[in-house]
């Protein structure tokens, strides 16, 4: 009886949640027989096929301190999940060269830097409404982006996001919109697909592109402070031809 008062306590303080592609609540979705049991939208219309260029909806609206609770929760472990303009958005894990790239220009970026710190796939509360997974990130030793109990609050130096098919419009419309907003120093945008990375910079309240640079290419960071040369962070790259 605790263990079943104690999951009505945990539901209460979320808000209503919507109903799944086969009418299930969201909160029942992950043991759903006819959504393969993935309780994510990249599954196309409760069929099970798997489309990785599908892009992601929004599946509940929450607050921040509410996303906190349900991000928690066990059955959420293995799930990737952001709160983007008060909606939840649940997608799997990233795809091989993805992580790759990830790796690889953290480790750049790393190698270039005596001072700061790098982190990968950490989870950001950038403000209310906006809890995110970023790819990447790059600290200052004085950054105003601060460590809490479950990650990190406040606008990072610099941000690297991978685009994918289900994630491209998130990453380049609201997800930008609000790293623009909240002080985001630098933000990369690395297209796979085309290798090449887009990087805009802060000038006053907006964002000011530098342009698309390719793995031949050297970016001229402005919050590294430091040329950074792509070829290492495409170098695992194994693009189809």
């Amino acid at each position: 009886m605790a263990a079943v008062n104690k999951r009505i306590r945990i539901l209460s303080i979320l808000p209503s949640f919507q109903r799944s592609h086969c009418g299930s609540p969201f909160y029942t979705h992950e043991s759903c027989t006819c959504c393969m049991g993935q309780g994510n939208l990249r599954y196309n219309s409760c069929t099970g096929s798997r489309n990785e260029e599908q892009a992601m909806q929004a599946v509940a609206t929450m607050t921040s301190t509410e996303f906190d609770v349900y991000a928690r929760l066990p059955q959420n472990a293995a799930k990737r999940l952001q709160l983007i303009d008060g909606e939840v958005y649940m997608s799997a894990r990233p795809m091989p060269d993805h992580q790759r790239f990830v790796h690889d220009v953290a480790d750049l970026i790393e190698s270039l830097m005596s001072g700061g710190e790098v982190l990968e796939d950490i989870n950001l509360h950038l403000a209310e409404g906006h809890n995110y997974e970023p790819d990447v990130i790059w600290l200052a030793a004085d950054s105003a982006c601060s460590e809490t109990e479950t990650g990190f609050t406040g606008p990072p130096e610099l941000v690297v996001e991978v685009l994918s098919g289900s994630t491209a419009h998130l990453d380049k419309g609201p997800k930008f919109d609000a790293y623009e907003q909240y002080g985001v120093g630098e933000y990369w945008l690395a297209d796979l697909n085309q290798m090449l990375v887009e990087v805009y910079r802060r000038d006053g309240e907006r964002f000011l592109r530098l342009g698309a640079f390719g793995p031949a290419d050297t970016v001229e960071s402005y919050v590294l402070g430091k040329p950074v040369p792509l070829a290492a962070a495409f170098q695992r790259i194994k693009r189809s031809s």
